[in-house]
This record gives C-alpha cells, structure tokens and sequence, in this order.
C-alpha cells in the first residue's frame, strides 16, 4: 500500500491504519476505506457497520426539593431511554445518622440529620438500558435541619388563682409557633391551670420538634409555730414581764420566706423572732413558699412582776454602830406576794428570809450599805431589786446648822418667793424640802431659790449633810422657815365633760387671795353672730347647751386683790363642744370617704373601710393607725375593741375578711377630739361571698386507662349564693369537663397530673382547687446493639425501662433463639431464620401495670452483585478499561469491597476498573461483608475478551551471563499471522496456531546489565496486537581485565605494585602464580603490592600470573604476564 484513507461515517477522516474514534451520537454508522497500492491502483469499499446505542441519562431532577431532617426522601428515577433500570448507593454522611445504604428502583428512607446546618446527601444511581449501556449519575438532596425552639422560663409553678406567662422562642427568624393543648399561635401563651404545655416552631419550610413545659401546681405550705423561754413554766407561752420569748416557724416546705405581725415583730423577716412583750401580745406568721400559707398564730400571756420596796428605821447616822429596821412594801404586781428574801452586805445578821427581818447592825463608818430585796407572787414571777446606800455611816461628827433667808417671808405668788445660802461648817449638801411636795439636794456653794406655783403658806426645811460617796451620810439638825406666798392668783378648773351633752359645763375657780379678793369671768367666742359674750363674779357658775362648733369658746378668770399689794392675775381655757351621736362609716373598695359603698366582696377580696363621721365629730388627727377610729371587723363574735394597731385608724384598708363566707356586722368607736367616744354597730353590713369544701378521690396513685370518679358534692356556698359552674381541668391535655358534679376520667398517659376544678359562684367570686393524681405505667425501653444481622447472628439487648416500683421482665422473640426470657438484661439472642424478626419487652409494676414495646431485626446475608461495563469487546487491542458498579444490598459496608477480576488484578474500591489486554474470558468474584461482620464471596460478572488467542512465557531462568540462551514458548489458536519478538530488534516468525519453543541467546557486550522482554505478535485478519511476556530476561555483562605489562627484576629489588582493571567498575579479580620462587604467593584476590623478589638459582627464573575477572556471577576470560627475576650476580676472587 502506498495510502489509506478511511472515513468513521460521521464525517471524520484518518490516514493511519489504526486510529481509534468517539462517537457522540447514538446512531448507525457506515465506515468507508479507500486504499492505493504502489502501482496506483485504487480501491474503495464500506467496512462493517458501527452501531452506537443511547447512552441512558436521568430525566427525573438530579437536585431535588430538599427534605426535613427526619422525614421520608422519596425519590422516583426516571431516565432515556425508556425501559431504563436503576441501581442506588447511598455511603454514610457525617451528621446524617443513618447508616449507608443501597438498593434498587425507587427511593424511600428517613434521612435524620443530627447537626444544626443543611447537609447534602448524594445518591449514586447506575443506570442501565434496555440496549446494555450503563451510566452513573449523581441525584443530590439537602437535608434540612429541623429549627429548633425553647420554653422560659425553665421551672415555673402557678398558686390557686394565679396565672403565668410561657415565651416560645425559636431559632429563625419570622416563622409560626403552635401549642397544645389549645392551639394557639402565638410565641407566647397564659398558662391558669398546672399541667403540660408543649409548642412546635416552623420556619417556614420545616416543624421544630416538640418542647414541653410542665407547669407545676405550687401547694399551699402549712406553717406552725413554736415557742422556747424559760419563764415560770418553759415553752408554755406564759412569761413573766420582761422575759424574752423565742418564737420560731415551722413550715411544711422548706426555702420559703417570712412575714410577722404583732409587737415588736410586726413586719419581721427571719424564720424566728425574740420578742419581750410588756403585755399579753398575739404574734402572727404568713409563711410564703409561690403560694402564702394561711396565717399562723401565736399568743403570749404576760404575767406582772412583783416591785421590792422597804422602808427602814434609820437611813444615816454620823457614827458606828449603827442599827436600823427595814420593812418590805412590796407590791406583788398580780396576785398575792407568797415569798420574800432579804440580803444585808455587811450588817448582822446579813440575811432574812421573812418579809420584816429583824433589826440589822451596821459596826463601821465612814461607809454605805446597800441591800437586795427578792420578792415572788402568786402568779410564779420574781424580780429582785438591789437597793444601793440604804445605810450610810459617817465618820462621827454631824455638820453645824446655820442658814440665812435672802428674801423676805412673805412673798406675792409667781415670783422668785424664797432664797437661802447655807452658813454653817462640815457640810457639803443641803437637803431643802420646800414643803410644796417637791424636795432637792443642793451644794452649799452658793444660794438655791424656789418659785412657788401657788398662794399659800409652806414650810421650808433645811438639813445639812456630810456625803460619802454620792450618797448622803452624816446630818446636822434640821433648820425651817415658814413662808407665805399671796395672793390674788386666778386658777380656772373645770367639770368633767359631759360626752353625751358637751355644751354642759361647770368652772370653778380655784383662786387664792384675801376676803376682799374680787373674781371677773369672761366668756366670748367668734363663730357665732352676734358673738356669745357672758361675765360673772361668782366663784363658781355653769354653762348649759351651748351651740357646737368646732371652734372654741374662750374663757377668761381675772383676780383682783388690793389688800395684798399684789398685781392682778388671769387664767384662760379653751372650750370645744362637739356632737357625739353622728359616727358613721362604709365599707369601699376605695379609700376616699367620697368613694362608692360597697359590702359585697369575695372570700379572698378586699374591701376598706372609712369613717365617714363628720365634722366637727370627726377628728382630723384621724390616720391609718390612730387611736380615733377604732374597729371591730366581725360583730357576730361580739364585741372585744382592741387598741392593737391593727385594729385602729381610717382608712383600714384591705381589713382582714372573715375566713367563711357568710354575713358579717361592724362596728366603729369614733372619737373626738375632746375624748368623747360615739359607738356604732351595723350588723349583717356585709356579705363574705366564696366557696368551702373540696371534691374527693378514691385513689390518688393510678395506673393509665384506668378511669377515676371525682366527686365534688361537698363543696358550698352560704344560702344566699350558689354554684353557678364547675370546670374541671385533667392536667392531661384532654378537653376540659364542665358542670359535672361527680365526673369521670380516663388518664391515657403517665406521670404526675394535676387535676384542677374550678368553681364559680353566683357573685362571681371563684376558688380554684387541686388534687396531684400520680398516674403510672412503667415505660418499656431496651437497646439493642444492632437491628439488621447476618443468619444466625446475635443481637444484645440492654434494658432501660423506667416504673415508680420494681418490673417484671418477659421478653419474646421471632426468628430467634431463646424465644422467651423473663430476665432483665437477658443477653444476645440469636436470629435463625432469614427474613424479619423482632424482640418484644413487657414490663411489669407491683401494682399491675404494665408496658410493652417492640424492636423490629432484619435478617439477611450480604448479596455481592455488580455489574461490569463493558463486559465484551470483540479485539483484545487496543487493552480494555472495564468500570464495576457495585450493587450489592442487604447491610453492606461499603468499605468492605474485595474484587478479583480474573486477569490477576485485584482491587478493594467500592466502584473499580481494571485493563484486560489479552484475548480470553474471564470470572470476576466480588466479597463483601455486612455492617455487623460477616461476608459473603460470589462470581458477580463474566468478561469476554475477543481476537486471536495466543501465549508467551519464559520458560528458562530469567538472568543470565552474556550470550545467555533462553528458553521462550509460544501458543497461538485462531491466528493467520505469528511473530516473535525478542525485545533485541530480533524476531521469529512462528507457525501459526501451534504451541513452539524456542531457543534464543542474548548477548551483552556492554558494562552494565541489560533487560529484555519477548513479546507475542498476533493477527486474524481483523484483530491484532502484541502479547508482552510477563517475564523480563535480565542479561548481565562479562568482566574483561585489562593488558598487565610483564616484568623484570633482579632478585632482591622490589617488583611493581599490579593493579588489575577492566571494562566493569566493582569488578572482582583472582591470580594464581605458576612460580613461588620468586617471592609471591601462589594465589590471592584483588590488586598485587609489591614484594621483594627472590631467586636464588645462578640463572633466571620466570613466573607466569593468570588473572581472572568476575561480576555478578559471570566470570570473564583469563589474562596472563610474567615477572622475571634474574639472579644477583655473583662476584669470585
């Protein structure tokens, strides 16, 4: 041939006589070749037609909607060209928690993604149509992650009547919240009742999970209280004045918070207060724990104590011995004195045990005495009294009495009537007794004066004393003065007012002066027209129904005495007269005497009340605690008036309500300002709405499905109310029952539930009550450590149920060894039968209630399946690349893939390829093991190779020396055409279709090692290639040693050092020497040194050396030279 041309039919031409081609079009195409031989003769004709089938390709979207994270991806393949079948592979995803998985046709499994992004999970789809072509294709799904939402606050508990606020917050932004029970829509939701709320957030495009909150139904706490003191009799509550109570709370839950009344504890914090009431004192206690308890009372009865008093005979002398009598005068405080005690420091005797002890001597001065005094009453209580200088002893000598007046005897009163200085000696304090009932001690250094208050006559005493100490001790004879204080002096006194008429009144005047002292009386106001105006010289008049008002009359008393000397004198008193029948007052819900009446009010509502007494009755010094408004807040139980604070002042706002429902009176003392108390009494003034009672239960302590009647019958209102509706809440999110006296109720599910009714009555007033219903059923749960085994493989199982008492275990199963078991933790089961099995838990509590739940286990073994693209190729030339899409199903790990493909390659991809380059069929195994360990080998996929067949092989041993002969053989079947290669240029041809050995030698002339590898040339006409040997022939160099000049020496002198070379650097070299005689070794290796010669022969000797290289086991030719050594000549005389 001298040309070729050929045309693929699809419009592209090549000039070469093998070339490959890609068809992009599924189509049948006719190849056209036109060929020109040397002589230019040309021939033109078509080749065997090319059919390209379609390649399949997914018409279904390779991206579709992205799922939910836990919901079901349904995915339906569709591809061209019809009749397409279809293969999947899903590997595990991090942060998806299913394993991997596989399968055929459709998809449909839950994806869970268990992060807080979107992950993309792929599936591997191979699609193979009717027409044998395969394709892979990746179909990619977003798995959403689920939003998530929040409840606050964390713990919450709601009282009786109370409500509370959940807040939903989600983790988008925007979205819609749903929440049950009730369904509402908002982030937030009001929360009346105990029980459990849950909610789910959407973002739009997926539900969060369900959140709940479990409301709790706070319990009213109880609280009692405890009093410690050791007075009279400990921890009775009965004291003695001035001892000290500790009261100490005691509360039925613990880490709530205090709050006193009463005494000095009012408004007191602490679990305990110490109190020292002077009287009879009630202490309250509200103890708060979400809900306040009901108050808690204690009351603590104060006892008097006895006051030790004496007198005594002589309280200072001047000099020892001294005696003296003492007396008691105690006063025993409440009840009789029954015992008194006596102690005299000092005196003799220095103790008494009876109430007037004999006389006691005192025999050293110069000193006080004190004495203690015990007294105890009838009503157990003591005091002792410590009584200091009740004797002082001087040192002998009393103080001179000398004094003298510097005023005169006779004085006019309110002036500076009396003034003396003391003369005398020895004396440090003047006792002065002005005889007007007041009696000072003053120092002698200067003068003391007295103004009298009063006319009249007094006498002055004077007594000088020498202290010790600070207390008076030794006194001089007393010295008195008589003074007389004149008159005229106006003294206005006035009757007792009169509360039921004060415009009723007598005055007196109280005057003092001589018989011809003259009395004016004035009385005037300024509120009436014309004013009242009234004058009298009489001693004593009286006054009657004068006008009220709430400004005063004035009263004026002027003395007049000319006789005396004295100057006038004028007394003045201001005289109110009130009313003293108009006390009024209401019940409110406001504060304001303007606000509107109201006496109607809830149980547990709030009413103030206002005295609403006028003016000028109504004192304006009236407040929230003064003593002008007093209360009683429950008239039917009588009438006590406290003067207690809390029982005092206008407005009472939020008076404590009495706690039954029902009519109640009150009643008001309004007092003036004059004193005058004006009572008023409205009986049944109010109307105390509510509810008492409670409803009842059989049993509290329930198991689920079982069904309870509630009876509510016992609960009432007073008779002038009713019951108007009762709703009643199960804590379990089931629709409320309403109006129902003595309902039942089925609670389907477990755990504490808060049953709650409400009632209202016909006021409107309402009273939420509780009861905790424990609803059990045991919770069965148990693990497993894997649910999808190979034939008789085990599953374990561990048990994580949950009960309010101990369980009872039965456990069966199918498909499995033991079929039963009543243990706990019972082990590993073995699963026997191919197919589905399961394991089943029921559990038990010791009251009978029971749970169960069910694991399904799927039984399979690992199928290895595949399929093998191409698996026929009609030319083993050009090699085939062959793809291997793993299908293989049942719990495979996708890391376990062995693969022998027959052509002894092997490969532990998921998804291999391989090259077969030589004609022939071949089996191809697939192992692959499950997720739970075992494996499973099969033939999944056969692969014919076309073309001639032939083999080559080498069958001698592969390295040799140079020109080494190696043994080559050859088979050939189906050929026209055979050639051998020798991998040297060189080549054979062979007889076709027959089995030949051949000999060939290979030669190596050069200084390193040579490979060659034989190949087989093959051809039937329209298939051909070269079959390479699978062995290489290593041919290794032959060590040559280079020209050794020869020697010559004369005996006795050194030879030339022989270095030995060649064409192979790392040769070795061995020598062997014919001739010892001349001073060398007989043989050695390696280079020769040099070494003295010898002969000892008169003539010359020779030596020849042969030398022999080596290399790697191949041994060169031998060289040879000579050293001659000639003899030393020899000299004769």
């Amino acid at each position: 041939m001298s040309s070729f041309s050929v045309n693929s039919g699809s419009g592209t031409n090549y000039t070469t006589e093998d070339f490959s081609h890609v068809y992009n079009v599924a189509d049948t195409f006719t190849p056209n070749a036109t060929v020109t031989n040397s002589f230019g003769c040309i021939t033109t004709g078509n080749l065997t037609d090319i059919i390209v089938r379609q390649t399949p390709s997914l018409t279904s979207p390779t991206n579709p909607n992205s799922v939910c994270s836990g919901s079901v991806f349904n995915y339906t393949p569709t591809a061209t060209p019809t009749g397409c079948t279809f293969g999947w592979t899903r590997a595990a995803v991090s942060g998806i928690s299913q394993v991997a998985s596989s399968g055929t046709g459709n998809i449909s499994e839950t994806l869970t993604n268990t992060t807080g992004s979107n992950i993309n999970v792929v599936y591997v789809f191979t699609i193979t149509a009717p027409n044998g072509c395969v394709r892979t294709q990746n179909v990619t799904v977003s798995v959403r992650a689920l939003p998530t939402v929040t409840i606050s606050p964390a713990t919450v508990s709601i009282c009786s009547g109370q409500t509370t606020t959940l807040t939903a917050t989600g983790s988008g932004t925007g979205g819609t919240y749903t929440w049950s029970p009730g369904g509402a829509t908002t982030s937030t939701r009001t929360v009346t009742t105990a029980g459990t709320y849950s909610v789910v957030y959407s973002d739009g495009t997926c539900a969060s999970s369900s959140v709940s909150r479990i409301v709790g139904s706070a319990t009213q706490p109880t609280v009692t209280l405890s009093v410690a003191e050791t007075s009279i009799t400990a921890n009775d509550g009965i004291i003695c004045s001035g001892s000290s109570v500790v009261i100490t709370a005691n509360p039925s839950i613990a880490g709530g918070t205090y709050l006193w009344g009463g005494g000095t504890a009012q408004n007191s914090t602490t679990s305990s207060v110490t109190v020292s009431p002077t009287t009879t004192t009630a202490y309250t206690l509200t103890y708060t724990n979400v809900c306040a308890s009901s108050p808690a009372s204690a009351t603590i009865t104060v006892r008097a104590v006895p006051v030790p008093a004496y007198t005594s005979s002589n309280s200072n002398v001047c000099s020892a011995p001294a005696t003296t009598t003492y007396t008691s005068v105690a006063t025993a405080g409440q009840g009789t004195i029954t015992f008194t005690s006596w102690s005299f420091p000092g005196g003799s005797p220095n103790s008494s045990l009876i109430s007037t002890p004999p006389p006691v001597t005192y025999n050293v001065g110069g000193t006080s005495y004190s004495i203690s005094q015990t007294v105890t009453n009838s009503v157990g209580c003591s005091a002792t009294t410590t009584f200091p200088n009740a004797m002082v002893i001087g040192n002998g000598t009393p103080p001179t009495s000398s004094f003298t007046n510097l005023k005169p005897l006779i004085q006019c009163v309110d002036i500076d009537s009396a003034k003396f200085v003391y003369t005398g000696t020895g004396a440090d304090t003047i006792r002065v007794d002005w005889g007007d009932g007041l009696i000072e001690l003053k120092d002698n250094l200067g003068s003391f004066s007295r103004k009298y208050a009063l006319c009249g006559t007094y006498t002055v005493t004077l007594t000088p004393y020498k202290t010790i100490g600070t207390s008076l001790g030794c006194a001089g004879a007393p010295t008195t003065y008589t003074m007389q204080i004149k008159g005229p002096q106006a003294k206005i006194t006035a009757s007792a007012i009169n509360c039921s008429n004060q415009g009723d009144r007598t005055f007196t005047a109280g005057s003092c002066g001589t018989p011809t002292m003259t009395l004016q009386w004035d009385i005037t106001n300024a509120f009436t027209s014309p004013p009242y105006s009234f004058s009298s010289t009489s001693s004593t008049f009286s006054l009657s129904s004068l006008a009220i008002n709430a400004n005063p009359y004035k009263v004026k008393l002027t003395a007049t005495d000319a006789t005396t000397g004295c100057a006038t004198s004028i007394d003045n008193l201001d005289y109110y007269v009130f009313p003293n029948n108009l006390a009024n007052f209401k019940a409110s819900t406001g504060t304001l005497t303007s606000s509107p009446e109201v006496t109607e009010v809830c149980i547990d509502g709030c009413l103030n009340l206002i005295n609403t007494t006028p003016a000028p009755q109504y004192n304006n010094g009236n407040s929230s605690t003064s003593i002008f408004s007093r209360w009683e807040f429950n008239t039917n139980d009588g009438l006590t008036w406290s003067t207690n604070v809390a029982f005092r002042g206008t407005p009472k706002t939020c008076f404590p309500l009495p706690t039954i429902p029902g009519s109640y009176g009150i009643a008001m003392i309004n007092r003036d300002a004059n004193g005058c108390n004006d009572t008023i009494i409205k009986n049944d003034y109010i109307k105390v709405y509510g509810i008492t009672g409670t409803f009842t239960v059989a049993d509290t302590n329930i198991c689920a499905n079982t069904s309870i009647t509630f009876n509510s019958s016992g609960i009432t209102t007073p008779s002038f109310s009713s019951i108007v509706s009762r709703v009643w809440s199960w804590g379990d999110g089931t629709p409320n029952t309403t109006n129902v006296v003595s309902p039942t109720h089925t609670f389907t599910t477990t755990g504490p539930r808060t049953v709650t009714l409400t009632v209202t009555d016909a006021f409107g007033c309402v009273r939420v009550i509780t009861r905790n219903i424990l609803v059990r059923k045991p919770f069965a749960s148990f693990s497993v450590d894997r649910n999808y085994v190979c034939n008789n493989q085990t599953v374990t199982v561990t048990d994580a149920s949950t009960g309010n008492s101990a369980l009872t275990y039965a456990w069966l199963t199918t498909g499995a060894t033991p079929v039963t078991s009543t243990l706990q933790n019972p082990g590993a089961f073995t699963f026997n039968t191919i197919g589905n099995g399961s394991i089943k838990l029921t559990v038990t509590e010791t009251g009978g209630c029971s749970d169960d739940t069910t694991i399904a286990i799927t039984v399979n073994n690992p199928f290895p399946n595949s399929t093998a693209t191409p698996n026929f190729v009609s030319c083993f030339n050009p090699p085939t690349v062959v793809n291997f899409t793993n299908t293989s199903v049942n719990n495979v790990d996708i890391t376990s893939a062995q693969w022998n493909f027959g052509n002894g390659q092997t490969s532990n991809n998921w998804n291999p390829s391989t090259t077969y380059n030589l004609p022939g069929t071949y089996i191809v195994s697939l192992t692959v093991s499950s997720l739970t360990g075992c494996s499973f080998t099969r033939n999944v996929d056969t692969v014919t190779i076309g073309g001639p067949f032939g083999t080559i092989g080498v069958t001698s041993a592969l390295t040799g020396c140079s020109c080494y002969t190696a043994t080559i053989t050859v088979t050939t079947s189906a050929v026209t055409e055979a050639r051998l290669l020798y991998g040297d240029g060189q080549f054979l041809v062979l007889t076709p279709n027959t089995t030949q050995t051949v000999n060939y030698s290979y030669c190596n002339n050069g200084s390193t090692t040579i490979t060659r590898t034989p190949s087989l040339y093959i051809s039937n006409g329209t298939c051909n290639g070269f079959i390479t040997a699978a062995q290489t022939i290593n041919i290794k160099p032959t060590p040559t040693v280079n020209v050794i000049p020869n020697q010559v020496k004369c005996a006795g002198t050194s030879s030339d050092a022989v270095v030995f070379g060649g064409n192979i650097t790392g040769a070795t070299y061995t020598w062997s020497n014919n001739n010892t005689t001349i001073g060398l070794a007989a043989s050695g290796s390696g280079d020769i040194p040099s070494f003295v010669t010898s002969n000892t022969t008169l003539s010359g000797i020779v030596s020849t050396i042969t030398v022999t290289p080596s290399y790697d086991g191949c041994i060169g030719t031998p060289r040879t030279f000579t050293i001659t050594v000639g003899p030393r000549p020899v000299v004769t005389i």
